[in-house]
């Protein structure tokens, strides 16, 4: 089977259609653990094109946050001009619409930034809320019975969710985790009412154009690692969408997450039978 879209060697093939990049963190730049090899240098490489680059995380982290985590990674502030953050898209909607409302927050205690300063009151149980926020990133199979017990809890006398982490899973060196996308996906599933913030959902690519100056759609290209978020947000936007095969999808695409090559024709069957469809796809995020 031919490929049904480009499959680019390097990003140099393509970045002159384009004036602003939304690049995805995890599975594109880094691993969870370390760099990409080429992403220092295609970063540096779009800098001097003159292309302006926002980085787009589903993360429940601030943007603070957020650069001094690549800094330790060896990533500088100046290669990137903006971060958007699932988290800083939540923070927006609970600072307006759910003041002096009570929370009860599922998710690691580093990940509450986006909660703290804001007129709310967390309180120890779900049934107890107003608004179940949901954070959660790091989980496996065999440790959240419990966090099933909870929200069922919280399903029983119908409280809302709000997630501000829409990722299903994420890879973390080559181990697999789970992320908030997939308890919020088991609520709605079950009946309750969720809210997301994060790709592929409209807020945070409004707050990404917002900061960006807001360019034209036809000038903007997401790239990412994941169909689902990435490559859906640029669908349902009207952005361009290029996929880096090497992240989430690497086992089922054949791709050393070492950056290998793959098999292109697993890569076109994959993108004929998804419903979401990049522009081009690439190993890598390399120049």
């Amino acid at each position: 089977m031919h490929p049904t879209v480009p499959h680019l060697s390097g990003l140099q093939h393509m970045a002159d259609r384009f004036d602003v990049f939304f690049l995805d963190i995890f599975g594109l730049l880094h691993n969870g653990v370390k760099l990409y090899p080429g992403t220092i240098n295609c970063l540096e490489q779009l800098k001097k094109s003159g292309k302006r680059v926002c980085l787009v995380s589903n993360t429940p982290r601030l943007p603070e946050n957020v650069v001094e985590d690549l800094r330790e990674k060896g990533l500088e502030r100046h290669l990137y001009d903006e971060v958007v953050t699932a988290g800083l898209s939540a923070q927006r909607d609970l600072e307006l619409h759910h003041r002096g409302k009570k929370i009860w927050y599922a998710g690691k205690g580093e990940f509450t930034g986006f909660i703290q300063n804001l007129d709310l009151v967390q309180v120890e149980r779900p049934e107890q809320a107003d608004l179940i926020v949901n954070a959660i990133s790091g989980l496996t199979a065999q440790n959240d019975a419990h966090l099933y017990i909870q929200l069922s809890a919280a399903l029983n006398v119908s409280k809302p969710m709000l997630c501000a982490n829409p990722d299903m899973v994420v890879h973390i060196g080559k181990d697999m985790f789970l992320c908030g996308g997939t308890y919020a996906a088991w609520y709605e599933a079950k009946g309750g009412n969720v809210t997301y913030h994060g790709k592929p959902h409209p807020d945070i690519y409004m707050l990404a154009l917002e900061k960006m100056g807001n360019p034209p759609r036809d000038r903007v290209c997401i790239m990412g690692d994941a169909l689902h978020t990435d490559i859906q947000g640029a669908n349902r936007m009207g952005f361009a969408g290029i996929w880096v095969l090497c992240g989430i999808h690497w086992e089922e695409l054949r791709v050393s997450p070492d950056a290998g090559h793959p098999d292109l024709d697993r890569v076109a069957e994959t993108i004929k039978i998804s419903p979401h469809k990049p522009t081009a796809t690439m190993t890598e995020f390399n120049w």
